[in-house]
């Protein structure tokens, strides 16, 4: 699986890797996601995590689902998460039946905002979905 970053003017987190378990994944079903980098500034109560996920057709890009999620209540994740220059960490959500594409390429997006909606992290990335 390969990532890229959204374009952001700024970000309190330096991703170094990404990686999701199950890959490929499948409607219904738990996946985690482990990420490493740096992180320049605390992630504390309030902060929300975007999960947006698009497909193309021959009819243009379509959307799938949002989902919002409360990044601290997120299995996997213990708030405040502390500024640190290495930083390996996950969250654990199950991915919601709209997933299901009959086996479409499907692009998602993860964005983390701070309370104050300042950006942490945001990725994206193409995957096939069983």
């Amino acid at each position: 699986m390969t990532f890229g970053l959204c374009p952001s003017t700024s970000s309190s987190m330096r991703l170094n890797g990404l990686y999701q378990d199950p890959y490929p994944y499948s409607a219904n079903t738990p996946l985690t996601t482990t990420f490493t980098g740096q992180i320049t500034r605390d992630i504390t109560a309030g902060a929300q995590l975007t999960i947006t996920a698009t497909s193309r057709t021959p009819f243009g890009t379509l959307p799938v689902f949002t989902h919002n999620y409360d990044f601290c209540s997120l299995q996997g994740v213990s708030c405040p998460v502390k500024a640190t220059p290495d930083y390996s960490g996950q969250v654990t959500f199950t991915v919601p039946s709209q997933a299901s594409t009959d086996g479409q390429t499907v692009n998602f997006r993860m964005s983390l905002k701070h309370a104050d909606s300042s950006t942490v992290a945001c990725v994206f990335d193409s995957n096939y979905v069983l």
